[in-house]
C-alpha cells in the first residue's frame, strides 16, 4: 500500500533540521529517496552540493515481479553513474 506524501506542515517543520544537519556533515553528494525529498530539495535551490536522486526502495517492491529486478538494475547503475560523473568529471 502506497503512503501518501507528508502534510507540508511536517515537512516545514523537519526542513531547517535536515539543513543544519546537512551543514555540519558537509558531503560531496546528497541523494533524494524518492521524489518527496527530490521536490524539497529542489524547490529550495540548494547550491553547492551534487544532488542525486533515486526511486525509493518501497516503490521498487512493488514494481511488477517480471520488472523488479530490471527497475533496481537501472536505480543502481543510475546512482553509480552519478557518483562517477561527479567524483572523475
Amino acid at each position: 500500500k502506497k503512503v501518501s506524501s507528508p502534510p507540508e506542515d511536517c515537512v516545514e517543520s523537519c526542513y531547517p533540521r535536515l539543513q543544519e544537519f546537512v551543514e555540519m556533515a558537509d558531503p560531496e553528494v546528497v541523494v533524494c529517496v524518492g521524489k518527496d525529498p527530490a521536490k524539497v530539495i529542489y524547490d529550495a535551490q540548494w547550491e553547492g552540493y551534487h544532488i542525486l536522486n533515486m526511486s525509493h526502495p518501497a516503490w521498487m517492491l512493488r514494481v511488477d515481479i517480471t520488472q523488479r529486478s530490471l527497475t533496481i538494475q537501472k536505480e543502481t547503475v543510475s546512482l553509480a553513474s552519478g557518483i562517477e560523473e561527479y567524483l572523475w568529471p
